[in-house]
């Protein structure tokens, strides 16, 4: 998942579109006043694999996203959760590891933050006339069929 912020700096980061860094989530569902709505963005991917990963590496590595940036790791509340890395393999420095958990906490505070204004403009819903929305921090965007 990223926000409408992240994929303008990735846009301006690879002078690429904003379809071909972004698409939305997949998980749609139907609302009760008709539409089918899905929350923010998702990377773009070429298959499996983001569309920025190659055997190099990744090709926007310095402009990564906040997920990209603190994967394997997530915050729960105040839990540490982690997923299976097979990138890891290795002890981080005292230094790697303060940097993560700095980059985890300001996550949590701009997830927290999108989540407020997405809920906010989830109320405007009933003025919208689309089949297929998408709702985040910034409004409600129609999407094509």
């Amino acid at each position: 998942m990223v926000y409408p912020a992240e994929v303008r700096a990735l846009t301006a980061y690879t002078g690429l579109a904003w379809d071909d860094v972004a698409e939305p989530y997949p998980g749609f569902f139907d609302h009760p006043s008709g539409p089918n709505c899905t929350f923010e963005w998702a990377l773009r991917k070429n298959g499996d694999r983001c569309t920025f990963l190659d055997q190099g590496g990744c090709r926007a590595y310095s402009c990564r996203s906040w997920i990209c940036r603190t994967f394997p790791f997530l915050l729960e509340g105040t839990r540490l959760l982690h997923e299976d890395c097979p990138g890891i393999g290795r002890e981080i420095t005292d230094e790697e590891a303060f940097i993560l958990a700095r980059d985890l906490i300001r996550r949590r505070e701009i997830e927290e933050t999108e989540e407020v204004l997405v809920r906010i403009h989830a109320g405007d819903l009933g003025k919208v006339k689309g089949k297929r929305i998408l709702i985040d921090g910034e409004g409600v965007k129609e999407l094509g069929e």
